[in-house]
C-alpha cells in the first residue's frame, strides 16, 4: 500500500468544520469590530512615520513663541492695582421701607418703579458707572494733577465687577460692587480711587432723591384719579340700591330661595290629589261603560237608596220569575223591561251627578296646580334677576374697596416719600475704603507678575500640540497607504497577505542563463496530455531558481497561498486573478512568486501573462516570449508550443504574453480567449493571470469576470486610495469576485504582527504541506 495514502485532508480543528471565510462575511465582521472598538494602532503609526515634520515644527514653534514671550517679560511694566468696594443696596428694597412703614406698604412700594428702592440692574449700573457723562466731572479734577489723563486711558485702567459667589454649585451675585484702578505710580492709584470713590457715592444719592421725587409726582398724578373713581363707584352703588329696592341683599334672596321651597312643597301634595281623583274618575267611567252604574252610586251614600232599592227588588222578583217561568214568558219580560228602565236612569244619575260633580273637582284642582307652577315661575325669573343685581352690587363694592385701599396705601406712601427725602440719606455704602493690597513687610504688591517659566511651559505644550496637528495634516494630504491595517481599514476587505520588502526581487536573469534557459525551453516540447501526471514531490524535487530569497520572503507567499486555499472550503479556487490598480505596484512578481509557492506544494500551476501592454513575466523568468497568448488567441497554433515550463520548477508552466497585438482588448474579449481559460482549468490545478493596471485598462476587468477570484495588489508606501478605491469600484461593476488584499513591500518590521494574523505560522504551513502534495497526487 502506498504511503501517501495514509495521509488525510488538513482542516484545523474547530468542532470538526473550518470557519467560514469570504470577503462579504469579513467586510460584515469588520464592520461590527469597528463599531465595537477604536483602533489606535493608525495614531501609533502616524507618529512613528511623522516624527521628524512633527519635532521640527514642535522646535520651530517652540522657539519662536520662547523668543516672544522672553522678549515681553523684558519689556514688562510693573504695575499696582487698588480697589474700593460699594454696597449698592441692601439685601431687599422692602427691607430698607420696612423700617419706616408696614410691611403691606414696602411690598407695594417695591412693586413701583422707582430706582434707588427696587433691585438694581447691575449690568446697566456698571455701564452707567463707565460712561464719560459720569466719568467727566472726575477727569477735571483729576487733570489738575495730571493733565495728560484721558478718559480712553482711565476706563483702560478702570475696571467695575460685582462681587459673586458660589452656592449649590451655581455663581450668585451680592450687591456690592467692586471698583479697581491699576496704574505703575501708587499714588496715583490712591487719588483716582478717591475722586471716583466720592463722584459714586453723590451719583447715588442724586439717584435716590430724583427717584423719590419721581415717586411723589407719580403719586400727586394718580391721586385726583383716586378720588374720582371712588366717587363714581359710591354714586353706582346708591344708584343700584334705589332703582333695585335693596336693602339687604342676602336677606332678601334668602326670602325668595324660602317662597320657592314652600311652593314646591304644595305644589308636589296637590298633584298628589290630582291623580288619585284622575284615577277615580277613570274606575268611575269604566264601571259606566260596562252597564254597571250601581258601583258608582254605592259610592255617594243613601243619596241614591231608593234608586238602588228598586234596583235591588226588580232583581228579587226576576230571579224567582225566572225560577218560574220561561224567558219569553211575559212576567219575565214585563220585570226585564222594568230592570233596564231603572239601570238606564241610575246611569243617568250617575254621569250627570257623580261624574260630573269628580270632573268639576279635578278642573279645579289643576287650575289650582297651573297657579302654583306660574307663581313658582315667578319666583323663579325674581331669582334670576336678583342673580345678576346681586352680582352687580358685589362687583361694585369689591371695586369700591379695591379703589378705596388704593387711594389710602397712595397716602401713606406719598407721606413716606417726603419723609424719606427730608432725612436725605446717601443709599450707597463704602464699605471698604480705596486701598493698595501690601505684604507682610509692609511693601505693596504688584498686580504684573511675571510668568516666564510657565508661559514658556505652556509654550513647549502648546508647540508640541501644533507639531502633531502639523504631521497629522501631512499624513491626512498623502493619500498613500502606510501599513496593512490602513489597507484593510480603507478598503473593509481583508488583507490575505503582507509581503515584505526585499532588494532581490528586483535581480534580473543573467543574459547567459536567459539563453541557456531558453535553449533548453525551445529544445523541450510540452505535451499537455502528460502534463496531468504527477510532478516529484515536496522532498525530491530540483532546486528552485528562487530558493536564494531569504527565509520572511518565502514565508509570506506560503502564507498567501494557504490564505487563500482556507477561503476555498466550499469550493476550489481554479482560476485565480492578480492585479493592481496601478503600474508598479509588484502584481507581477506577486503572481510569480505565488504560482511557484502552489507548485512547490505540488499543484500543477499555469501562469499567464495577459499583460498584452507592457509584459513583464519573461523577463523575470529568462524566458523567450516568441509565441504566448497573443498568439494562441489570433492563430491556430497548439498550446503545446506556447506553453513554457518554468527553470528549476517541474510543476509551474508559463504562457508568455506573446508579440504585442494593436488591440489587446479585441483578443481578450474575445470566444477565442474563454475557451482557452476552460482549456487551461481542464489541463492544470490552478491557473494565476497577471493583467495590466486595472483602473483605466478593461483587460483586467474582462478576465476577471471569468475567473474564480481576484487579488488586489496594493504596494505600501506607493499605491495611491482614490486609485484603489476606483479599482474596487469597477471589479464590483465587472462582476468580479475579490478575495482580498496582498500588501507588497511593508518596510516596517512591525507589520510583522499584522502578517502573523492574516495567514497561518510556518509550523502550520509545513503540517499542511505534505498533505495538499498528497491530495494532488492522488
Amino acid at each position: 500500500m502506498d504511503s501517501r495514502q495514509d495521509y488525510q485532508p488538513f482542516i484545523p480543528k474547530s468542532n470538526g468544520k473550518l470557519p467560514p471565510l469570504s470577503a462579504h462575511s469579513y467586510r460584515d465582521k469588520f464592520e461590527e469590530a469597528e463599531e465595537e472598538k477604536l483602533d489606535l494602532s493608525w495614531l501609533f503609526g502616524v507618529v512613528r512615520r511623522r516624527i521628524l515634520v512633527m519635532a521640527a515644527a514642535t522646535i520651530a514653534l517652540s522657539a519662536i513663541a520662547g523668543a516672544a514671550i522672553v522678549t515681553n517679560s523684558k519689556t514688562m511694566t510693573i504695575e499696582y492695582q487698588g480697589s474700593f468696594s460699594l454696597l449698592v443696596e441692601p439685601a431687599t428694597a422692602e427691607g430698607l421701607l420696612s423700617k419706616q412703614l408696614d410691611n403691606t406698604v414696602a411690598a407695594d412700594l417695591a412693586k413701583i418703579n422707582i430706582e434707588g428702592i427696587s433691585l438694581v440692574d447691575y449690568e446697566t449700573q456698571i455701564r452707567i458707572l463707565r460712561s464719560p457723562k459720569m466719568m467727566e466731572p472726575v477727569l477735571r479734577e483729576l487733570r489738575a494733577w495730571h493733565p495728560n489723563m484721558t478718559y480712553g486711558e482711565l476706563m483702560s485702567k478702570l475696571s467695575i465687577e460685582r462681587i459673586s459667589y458660589t452656592k449649590d454649585g451655581k455663581q450668585q451675585g451680592t450687591k456690592i460692587l467692586e471698583v479697581r484702578y491699576k496704574d505703575a505710580d501708587y499714588k496715583k492709584i490712591y487719588g483716582v480711587l478717591e475722586k471716583i470713590s466720592q463722584a459714586y457715592l453723590e451719583y447715588s444719592l442724586q439717584q435716590r432723591l430724583t427717584g423719590i421725587n419721581q415717586g411723589i409726582k407719580f403719586i400727586d398724578m394718580e391721586l385726583p384719579r383716586l378720588r374720582e373713581r371712588v366717587e363714581v363707584l359710591q354714586l353706582q352703588v346708591q344708584r343700584l340700591r334705589q332703582q333695585k329696592n335693596l336693602f339687604e341683599p342676602q336677606m332678601e334672596g334668602k326670602s325668595l330661595s324660602e317662597q320657592v321651597q314652600s311652593i314646591r312643597g304644595q305644589q308636589v301634595g296637590l298633584r298628589v290629589q290630582l291623580k288619585g281623583m284622575r284615577t277615580l274618575y277613570q274606575s268611575y267611567e269604566k264601571l259606566i261603560n260596562e252597564n254597571n252604574p250601581v258601583g258608582v252610586l254605592m259610592t255617594q251614600g243613601q243619596a241614591y237608596g231608593g234608586l238602588l232599592g228598586q234596583i235591588q227588588r226588580v232583581d228579587a222578583d226576576l230571579s224567582l220569575k225566572l225560577a218560574q217561568y220561561r224567558e219569553d214568558s211575559l212576567p219575565v219580560i214585563a220585570l226585564r223591561k222594568s230592570r233596564e228602565e231603572l239601570i238606564s236612569t241610575a246611569t243617568q244619575q250617575a254621569r250627570e251627578v257623580v261624574m260630573a260633580n269628580l270632573a268639576s273637582q279635578i278642573q279645579e284642582v289643576e287650575a289650582r296646580d297651573r297657579e302654583m307652577t306660574r307663581s313658582q315661575a315667578d319666583l323663579n325669573q325674581k331669582i334670576r334677576n336678583f342673580s345678576v343685581t346681586t352680582r352687580e352690587y358685589d362687583n361694585l363694592q369689591r371695586e369700591l374697596q379695591v379703589v378705596t385701599k388704593s387711594l389710602s396705601d397712595f397716602l401713606a406712601k406719598r407721606e413716606a416719600l417726603r419723609i424719606d427725602a427730608a432725612q436725605q440719606q446717601i443709599p450707597w455704602v463704602l464699605i471698604n475704603p480705596p486701598e493698595i493690597p501690601v505684604d507682610k513687610f509692609g511693601r505693596y504688591i504688584a498686580a504684573t507678575v511675571r510668568q516666564t517659566r510657565k508661559q514658556l511651559a505652556l509654550a513647549v505644550i502648546l508647540s508640541g500640540l501644533l507639531g502633531i496637528a502639523v504631521g497629522l495634516l501631512v499624513e491626512v494630504l498623502n493619500t498613500v497607504f502606510h501599513t496593512p491595517e490602513s489597507v484593510r481599514m480603507a478598503t473593509k476587505l481583508p488583507v490575505i497577505g503582507v509581503i515584505p520588502h526585499t532588494k532581490k526581487v528586483k535581480r534580473r536573469v543573467p543574459v547567459r542563463q536567459k539563453k541557456l534557459a531558453g535553449a533548453k525551453v525551445e529544445a523541450e516540447a510540452i505535451d499537455l496530455d502528460n502534463v496531468k501526471n504527477p510532478g516529484p514531490t515536496f522532498t525530491d524535487r530540483p532546486r528552485s531558481v528562487f530558493s536564494d530569497m531569504d527565509y520572511r520572503f518565502l514565508e509570506a507567499f506560503r502564507s498567501l497561498y494557504t490564505n487563500i486555499h482556507l477561503l476555498s472550503t466550499d469550493r476550489a479556487i481554479r482560476s485565480l486573478l492578480v492585479g493592481s490598480a496601478v503600474a508598479g505596484d509588484g502584481k507581477s512578481t506577486v503572481a510569480l512568486h505565488l504560482a511557484a509557492t502552489a507548485a512547490a506544494v505540488g499543484q500543477r500551476v499555469l501562469l499567464v501573462d495577459a499583460d498584452l501592454r507592457c509584459p513583464q513575466l519573461h523577463a523575470k523568468l529568462g524566458l523567450p516570449n516568441v509565441r504566448g497568448l497573443s498568439d494562441a488567441i489570433s492563430t491556430d497554433i497548439s498550446l503545446n508550443d506556447a506553453i513554457q515550463r518554468a527553470p528549476s520548477e517541474e510543476n509551474l508552466f508559463v504562457l508568455t504574453a506573446g508579440q504585442i497585438p494593436p488591440d489587446p482588448i479585441k483578443l481578450l474579449s474575445s470566444k477565442k480567449m474563454q475557451y482557452l481559460m476552460e482549456q487551461f482549468q481542464a489541463f492544470f490545478d490552478l491557473v494565476i493571470y497577471d493583467t495590466p493596471p486595472l483602473v483605466g485598462l478593461a483587460d483586467g476587468h474582462l478576465l476577471a469576470a471569468h475567473t474564480d477570484g481576484t487579488i488586489m495588489v496594493v504596494q505600501i508606501a506607493q499605491t495611491d486610495r482614490s486609485q484603489v478605491r476606483k479599482a474596487l469600484e469597477e471589479l464590483k461593476i465587472s462582476g468580479a469576485s475579490v478575495l482580498g488584499i496582498v500588501a507588497n513591500g511593508c518596510k516596517d518590521d512591525r507589520n510583522s504582527d499584522r502578517q502573523r494574523q492574516v495567514s497561518l505560522d510556518a509550523a502550520l504551513y509545513d503540517q499542511a504541506l505534505p498533505v495538499l502534495s498528497s491530495k494532488n497526487r492522488n
